[in-house]
C-alpha cells in the first residue's frame, strides 16, 4: 500500500512536476521572469533579385511591440522586435506619381508554457494587409481574387491576391493589387506584401523578389 502524501508533500511535488515541464518545454522564462522578450532575425530581398527591377530599399526599421500576457495565472510583459523592410519604386501612370512597394516583415515565433504570444502570428491576411500597407492614404474594399504558388527560401509558398480601392491622394481612389504571404521559416514568421496599381503588370517582380528571399538577412 502506498502512504498517502500530505497536501503540502503534494503541492511541493506538483510544483516540482509543473517546473520540470515548463522547462522541458524551454518556456520557464515566463515563470521566472516579469518580462518575456523575442527578437527576430531579418529578412531582406537578395541584390541579385532586385537587380534591373528599379525597387530600391526605403526603410529599414526594427520596432519593438509591447503586450500585457497572463502566463499560468502569472502577468507577464511581453516584447517582440521585428524587422520591417521596405522597396519601392516610383511608377508615373498619370497626373499623380503612384508608388509600387514591397514590404518584407520578420517576426518572432514565440510561445510560453505552450502559448502562443506574438499577436502577427495569428492575424489573417486581411489584417496584415491592413497594419502594415501604408503605401496609400487608405485601403478599401479588400477583396481576394487568387491564389498561386511561389518559391521561396527553398519551399513553394501560397501568395494570395487582393484587390482593393487604394487613395492615393484626398478625394482620388484606384484600384490596386496586393499580393502576400505569410509563413514560418527558422523560428520566425515571414510575411511579404506587395502592392500596385493594377493597371501595371508587376506580378512577376513581385515573384522574382519573393524568390529572392533571404532569412537570416
Amino acid at each position: 500500500m502506498i502512504p498517502s502524501l500530505s497536501t503540502t508533500k503534494r503541492a511541493l511535488l506538483a510544483g516540482i512536476i509543473l517546473i520540470g515541464l515548463v522547462t522541458a518545454t524551454g518556456c520557464l522564462e515566463g515563470l521566472t521572469n516579469e518580462e518575456v522578450t523575442a527578437t527576430a532575425d531579418p529578412a531582406a530581398v537578395n541584390n541579385d533579385a532586385l537587380a534591373g527591377t528599379s525597387y530600391e530599399l526605403t526603410r529599414n526599421d526594427s520596432p519593438t511591440i509591447e503586450r500585457s500576457i497572463s502566463v499560468l495565472g502569472m502577468n507577464r510583459t511581453f516584447k517582440a522586435t521585428s524587422h520591417i523592410r521596405e522597396y519601392e519604386r516610383n511608377t508615373d501612370i498619370g497626373p499623380e506619381v503612384t508608388i509600387t512597394r514591397l514590404v518584407v516583415i520578420s517576426t518572432p515565433k514565440k510561445s510560453v508554457a505552450g502559448q502562443s504570444v506574438n499577436p502577427l502570428g495569428e492575424m489573417s491576411n486581411g489584417e496584415l494587409i491592413e497594419r502594415f500597407l501604408d503605401t496609400y492614404n487608405g485601403v478599401q474594399n479588400v477583396e481576394s481574387v487568387g491564389n498561386r504558388s511561389v518559391s521561396v527560401l527553398g519551399d513553394e509558398r501560397t501568395v494570395e491576391r487582393f484587390s482593393a480601392e487604394a487613395q492615393i491622394i484626398q478625394g482620388i481612389s484606384i484600384t490596386v493589387n496586393i499580393h502576400i504571404t505569410t509563413f514560418e521559416h527558422e523560428g520566425d514568421y515571414i510575411t511579404v506584401i506587395g502592392a500596385h496599381p493594377e493597371q501595371l503588370d508587376e506580378q512577376a517582380k513581385i515573384d522574382g523578389l519573393m524568390g529572392g528571399l533571404k532569412h537570416p538577412a
